[in-house]
């Protein structure tokens, strides 16, 4: 019975230790950063991460009279980033709603993002703000 009870040990307080030691991936922030600020149109600012993120968060904030409009995130490698890259699409948001906030999360490292308003927007402005979380 003290073997099992000495084997149960060797194996559960190293689990133990390690759970102590644990980061949980939102514990550290970086940003926000500014992608569009009021804009009606436009490729806006750049963010590169270097992969250092596990989680973005992008926070989208329509303005007061906004009827349409449509935002495109895009992702590029370090080394691509800047207008002259090429850039792959993440994921696009529609306007839906005036005064409105919309929060989109990419899972998973990425290099260099970009919110580039692909419908010009009608009537107000959205901006654009990120957020990486390790």
């Amino acid at each position: 019975m003290r073997r099992y009870l000495v084997i149960l040990a060797l194996l559960i307080l190293p689990a133990i230790a390690a759970a102590q030691n644990y980061e949980s991936p939102t514990t550290t922030a970086q940003g926000p950063y500014t992608l569009q600020s009021a804009a009606t149109t436009g490729n806006g600012a750049t963010w590169t991460t270097r992969h250092s993120t596990a989680v973005t968060v992008l926070y989208l904030r329509w303005s007061a009279g906004c009827s349409a409009g449509a935002v495109t995130f895009e992702t590029a490698e370090d080394d691509q980033a800047g207008s002259a890259g090429t850039w792959a699409p993440l994921a696009t948001v529609n306007w839906s709603a005036a005064s409105k906030v919309d929060e989109i999360k990419i899972f998973g490292a990425i290099g260099t993002i970009r919110a580039r308003i692909s419908t010009n927007v009608v009537g107000g402005t959205v901006t654009v703000t990120a957020k990486g979380l390790k």
